[in-house]
């Protein structure tokens, strides 16, 4: 009770941060510690890195450690997501994929190329994850080393139904991926739809892709699976 009360009103003495990261391992607090990390913004950022690297960390640590540096305004954090992206079970890399997109999406002054994110694609396409997880993972990867939106858009377009976005969404990666890691990344994608008649440039079927972006809904079972995934970064 005493710490519930002391997390609704911490201190602002950045002290304190290296006493609040170990409490994100209660499931009773986890939220109010989050909240008071992120409310030091850039300030706390090298300590949660140095966390989040550790390796002797704990696990659950570890794992709620980017639901806080997502909120930190820093190049320490969006570099230490970045390094354990290469790092740690499937769990704490498909988490920090999320944070580092939530945080660059909210500070695109922090956005940079990060080329090594296909490298990873390349790994966790035989991780022997569940395949929705392992195809969402590997979607962020790419939107960190392409362009964004379209990757996002294309992401969507193999968790719906629409058959002919779908084959657009095929076509457009086929256009900006290597080879042999396009063929690589096949078996992880939904039906595509029916080849065009003929073949397009890279800029019409990005203009394309994101003509249907403007209008395109996500599946009800997708949107299930989202829910279920933010649950679970809470426990």
């Amino acid at each position: 009770m005493r710490i519930r009360a002391a997390l609704r009103d911490p201190p602002r003495d950045p002290l304190i941060i290296g006493n609040l990261v170990p409490l994100l391992a209660r499931d009773d607090v986890v939220r109010m510690v989050v909240f008071a990390l992120a409310s030091f913004g850039a300030r706390a950022a090298g300590e949660m890195v140095s966390v989040l690297l550790d390796p002797a960390t704990s696990d659950v640590v570890r794992r709620r450690v980017p639901l806080a540096l997502k909120s930190c305004p820093s190049p320490i954090a969006r570099d230490g997501l970045l390094i354990a992206l290469d790092r740690f079970e499937f769990e704490i890399r498909l988490r920090c994929g999320r944070a580092v997109l939530a945080l660059t999406d909210e500070h695109p002054e922090l956005l940079k190329p990060f080329p090594a994110a296909l490298g990873l694609v390349e790994r966790e396409l035989t991780s022997g994850g569940e395949m929705h997880r392992v195809r969402e993972h590997v979607f962020n990867l790419l939107a960190l080393a392409l362009e964004r939106e379209p990757v996002r858009i294309a992401a969507r377009a193999f968790a719906g139904e629409d058959a002919y976005v779908r084959g657009t969404a095929f076509e457009y990666l086929e256009t900006v991926l290597p080879a042999r890691l396009f063929s690589a990344l096949r078996p992880v994608l939904a039906a595509a739809g029916p080849p065009p008649v003929r073949k397009r440039s890279a800029t019409e079927v990005r203009a394309e892709l994101m003509r249907a972006g403007a209008t395109m809904t996500v599946s009800l079972d997708e949107l299930r699976r989202q829910l279920d995934a933010a649950a679970r970064e809470d426990s």
